[in-house]
């Protein structure tokens, strides 16, 4: 009988400690980084909880699930490490111009997609207004922004020329933007917006030979 009275204090005390044990909350971002919202471990292909290691990288905070996998990407060559975070990072939008507010694009606000492109506003509230536009008319302002000719006559990750109108591009802020390949399109992929609109500026002030 006085086992079993032990036995279950013992069970009852185990339990009010569980409960008391505060709840998990999710990793905090390196300091000075960027969180990419990636959803599953590069390294194990395994989705990400809320115990997921934060870890830096080319200025982006990664989630892994280990420790084990932390070694793990830190051994990746630069390339597969761009590569992974090229397919989180947030998209550059491809208009210039907000479709509701008319004024510049506010690069700090998130982009939203539409179609598979991704649009830029002034401030978060006109996303929902663009979509209340008939579409039709969104058609028309993503295809203004699409339309635009390549910028560029020299790849400006590699410094390499153009060959053709075959050669990868994205649309950034309005303008088309071409690579000598695709390794330059995922390097691209992989960066922030400021990193973005200094090339942009760049190119800008050498234009594309007529």
């Amino acid at each position: 009988m006085r086992y079993l009275t032990a036995l279950l204090l013992a069970l009852t005390l185990g339990s009010l400690l569980i409960a008391s044990e505060p709840a998990a909350t999710p990793a905090a971002a390196p300091a000075g980084a960027t969180a990419l919202h990636n959803d599953v471990c590069p390294i194990s292909g395994e989705a990400l909880d809320e115990d997921a290691i934060m870890i830096e990288s080319e200025g982006w905070s990664v989630g892994v699930c280990c420790k084990m996998c932390v070694s793990k990407w830190e051994k990746l060559s630069a390339g597969k490490k761009t590569d992974f975070i090229a397919k989180f990072a947030p998209a550059g939008p491809v208009n210039a111009m907000c479709p509701i507010g008319k004024e510049p694009v506010v690069l700090d606000v998130p982009v939203f997609m539409y179609k598979g492109n991704a649009i830029g506003t002034c401030c978060p509230g006109c996303a929902e207004q663009f979509m209340a536009w008939d579409e039709a008319k969104r058609d028309a302002f993503v295809q203004e922004s699409m339309s635009a000719t390549f910028a560029n006559d020299m790849c400006p990750l590699a410094d390499d020329p153009i060959m053709n109108d075959e050669n990868p591009s994205v649309v950034f802020l309005g303008t088309r933007i071409a690579f000598c390949c695709e390794h330059c399109l995922t390097s691209w992929q992989a960066m922030k917006n400021p990193e973005r609109v200094a090339i942009l500026e760049k190119i800008k002030s050498t234009p594309a030979a007529e």
